[in-house]
């Protein structure tokens, strides 16, 4: 081959290899800069790490496979009261005021086996020598080969936390001891009704514990009902937020019950709480310690009708008769018989008034009616008050005790009008409808809701309890300047005889 062919091919073959190493070097250039505003990055990048592993309020510690602590941040150095210079290279059991067997036996193998730990609780000591609760969470990094290389966890303070955990286990078991102690039935309800908490009577009466009471409602559970009972003073906080109280009868029991709602701090409403005490022994003996007095009302008047009554009527007769005879033979005499038959007829007069007081209500069916009139007219004329009776047909009550507990409500109900609502009419009604009398006492004076005074709330709460004896359903309905009605209704069925 020519020089001159060999000479061009050899410029060929350099000039190609020099136009691929400028190539490459211009990769290589490229490539530089790359990794150059990748390490820019990588310091700004270590600088922002360096500004929150220093600033973070967690603390932060890294473990090499020995538990001895690699790094950590000023957080975890501060909450210790050391410097950072001061902790590293330690052992974490150094820290701890308890567990440390656990830490290094269990609870670190565990770690590195499994590779992270979650939400782990150590009590620790401070330099100072106080102690402190923490909770930890951490992950390991390992290499390639799945070799341990270092640990990385948070730490949390939780030491206030734990206190009033336990602050607050304490007051629940304290309230629980307290609850437990009441022979009353207590209940809290949440705004759905359903049960939060109940205490050890509540879940006796239901046959469970009282943490299986939580979620139910009660009146599937204590009265095997699918709706809230009649009447019940719990039902009626939650439509009205306020107080109720009220008697609950159920499977055979009477309930004497107190409800009231429960407001948070920003007075939203959020619950009920109702206590409940079983009062129908108590009722019971009442009714009947109520009709033992009556009767033994009935028994004196009956005395005294048929004993002293007799004898006065008497007296009278004699007295008369002894002034017929002597009229003509001792005229002075005479006048002083008439003064003994004078005084005896008071005396007898005295007496009926007398056995009035001890017996309002006559025991005979008709007994209500004439001691409801008998009232009206009274009112009116002793008391100046425009008051009238009405009963479209005759109410015939059999129930001697039923009828003289309807009196004296009705009685009540007229006197507080008369002494506190300021009224110039009152109208007393009783009606017998299908099934149900109704006793209905109406006044036009200021309205209960306007009328103050002890004596006023204590005639409220014996209508109310003389109603509940008889099984009664009484009702108040008053406004200001409109008056006030009263009502007490019963079954037909207990009361009443047919003409």
């Amino acid at each position: 081959m020519p020089l001159k062919e060999i000479t061009l091919s050899v410029y060929r073959q350099l000039e190609r290899e020099l136009s691929e190493t400028l190539q490459r070097l211009d990769t290589a250039e490229r490539s530089l800069a790359r990794l150059s505003e990748t390490h820019t990055l990588l310091q700004k990048s270590e600088e922002r790490y360096r500004l929150m592993f220093e600033n973070v309020p967690l603390g932060y510690m890294s473990m090499d496979e020995n538990a001895r602590l690699l790094d950590v941040n000023k957080a975890f150095a501060d909450f210790f009261g050391y410097s950072c210079e001061e902790i590293v290279g330690r052992p974490f059991a150094d820290f701890l005021a308890e567990g440390v067997n656990h830490h290094r036996q269990t609870s670190f193998p565990a770690f590195k086996r499994k590779g992270y730990a979650k939400n782990i609780v150590w009590n620790v000591r401070r330099k100072d020598g106080s102690r402190a609760t923490i909770v930890m969470n951490g992950r390991v990094r390992y290499d390639e080969a799945g070799r341990f290389i270092q640990t990385h966890c948070m730490m949390l303070d939780i030491t206030e936390h734990r206190k009033a955990e336990e602050a607050l286990r304490k007051s629940e078991s304290e309230k629980a001891l307290i609850l437990g102690a009441m022979s009353e039935r207590v209940i809290y309800h949440g705004e759905d009704s359903r049960i939060i908490w109940a205490n050890r009577v509540a879940a006796e009466n239901a046959g469970i514990t009282p943490e299986q009471m939580s979620g139910r409602l009660c009146y599937e559970l204590l009265h095997r009902r699918p709706t809230p009972c009649e009447d019940c003073p719990a039902m009626l906080v939650f439509q009205t937020h306020r107080a109720q109280t009220g008697e609950l009868k159920a499977d055979g029991k009477i309930l004497e019950m107190a409800a009231h709602p429960v407001f948070d701090e920003q007075n939203n409403f959020i619950g009920v709480v109702q206590i409940a005490a079983d009062v129908t022994e108590r009722r019971q003996l009442e009714r009947e310690l109520l009709e033992l007095s009556g009767q033994e009302r009935r028994r004196i008047g009956h005395d005294l009708h048929d004993g002293l009554g007799q004898q006065l009527t008497g007296i009278s007769y004699l007295a008369t008769a002894l002034k017929q005879q002597l009229l003509e033979i001792q005229p002075d005499a005479a006048e002083t018989a008439a003064r003994i038959a004078l005084t005896a007829d008071t005396a007898l007069k005295l007496m009926r008034s007398i056995l009035q007081g001890l017996c309002l209500v006559a025991a005979e069916p008709e007994g209500l009616m004439s001691a409801l009139a008998l009232l009206a007219t009274n009112t009116s004329d002793i008391c100046l008050t425009d008051c009238q009776f009405s009963c479209d047909e005759p109410v015939l009550i059999s129930d001697y005790s039923a009828a003289s507990h309807l009196f004296y409500i009705a009685h009540e109900a007229v006197c507080n009008a008369v002494k506190h609502s300021g009224c110039s009419r009152i109208r007393i009604n009783l009606d017998q409808s299908a099934d149900m009398v109704k006793l209905i006492i109406v006044d036009n004076g200021s309205g209960i809701g306007t009328q103050s005074g002890g004596q006023r709330g204590m005639g409220l709460r014996t209508m109310r309890y003389r109603a509940s004896l008889i099984g009664a359903q009484f009702e108040i309905i008053g406004a200001k300047d409109a008056g006030t009605t009263i009502s007490c209704t019963m079954a037909v069925s207990r009361l009443c005889v047919k003409e």
